[in-house]
């Protein structure tokens, strides 16, 4: 992966290069030496919260194009049909000047890119970089907010079928997934089989409707606070419910999110 990151970086008018994950997280990055690894964790973060939104109101999408006050962000899907590839991992981020060529670029990211969906799970973890200094600021303003970047997205060019609930959900981190009774990635939240795994994905996703990225906080948090300790199962679910609909200002919505979530 380093090599791969490190190929992008050394373009004319690139800045750096990172990797997310299925949930979001950072996995690797090659970014010039002034920019610390702290601005790079939050510059990730930022724009795995955008890309959830993203998905929420454009399942299958192939790029985005971002500009702020002196560059680009480049932003490319690395799942396929919505599902994570080989790699497990989610999009690749490039930070490029203003200046940069994007018809050159835009040759040696798309192979950058069959490059890392392809790539072995395993691949080197990232490295240190150097001093600190404001990636995010300078990239997302104060507030790291992607809400003032004037952004272009781009569907896939060929066409495909529409992604199933749980294969795009796990590419954007609002999905729900893991074994019988184990705690979930990254989550903190047990469930005792698949079927509950799936039904939180769908609360999730039609929380989402109203609320946005952040409902599946709001799931983990309801599941926290009524059921501590334990795992969630299918019979929990009108309990659940009932939680999450507090949180629906809109009479309308919150009918909608009742049809969306009751059992088959």
């Amino acid at each position: 992966m380093d090599a791969i990151l490190q190929g992008i970086k050394n373009l004319d008018g690139m800045l750096g290069a990172l990797v997310l994950g299925p949930s979001g997280q950072l996995v690797g990055y090659k970014v010039n030496p002034v920019y610390d690894v702290a601005m790079v964790e939050q510059v990730a973060a930022a724009v795995a919260t955008t890309l959830d939104s993203l998905v929420l109101a454009q399942e299958d999408w192939d790029s985005v194009t971002a500009t702020f006050a002196d560059g680009r962000l480049l932003l490319r899907n690395l799942t396929v049909n919505g599902a994570p590839p080989p790699s497990g991992l989610r999009a690749l981020v490039v930070i490029a000047e203003s200046r940069v060529n994007l018809s050159f670029a835009g040759v040696a990211i798309r192979v950058a890119v069959g490059k890392l969906k392809n790539l072995q799970p395993g691949g080197a973890a990232p490295q240190a970089a150097g001093s600190a200094s404001s990636l995010s600021s300078q990239v997302f303003g104060s507030s790291s907010n992607l809400g003032a970047i004037s952004v272009h997205t781009q569907a896939p060019s060929t066409a495909h079928s529409q992604p199933q609930l749980n294969s795009d959900l796990s590419a954007t981190g609002l999905s729900w997934s893991g074994a019988s009774g184990s705690s979930l990635a990254a989550s903190g939240v047990s469930v005792t089989d698949a079927a509950s795994a799936a039904y939180l994905t769908t609360c999730t996703k039609a929380l989402a409707r109203s609320l946005g990225p952040m409902a599946k906080a709001f799931v983990k948090d309801a599941i926290r606070k009524l059921w501590p300790g334990r795992a969630f199962s299918l019979d929990l679910g009108p309990q659940l419910v009932a939680e999450l609909e507090r949180h629906i200002e809109d009479p309308t919505d919150r009918v909608q999110f009742r049809k969306a979530v009751k059992p088959v």
